[in-house]
């Protein structure tokens, strides 16, 4: 489990999450319609095409 926080101060900024594999869907792009969540709560996902935090 990760807990991300502020690098300045150390504040917490969520609870425990875990990573997950980022859906095959999420680049796509459905106009200026609302889309359904991607990931579930407590859970995160890096994009391999922006680099790893």
């Amino acid at each position: 489990m990760v807990v991300f926080a502020c690098t300045a101060c150390g504040a917490l900024m969520t609870v425990k999450v875990a990573r997950v594999a980022l859906p095959d869907h999420s680049s796509q792009k459905y106009g200026h319609d609302l889309l359904p969540h991607l990931l579930e709560p407590g859970t995160y996902a890096v994009d391999p095409g922006n680099g790893e935090p």
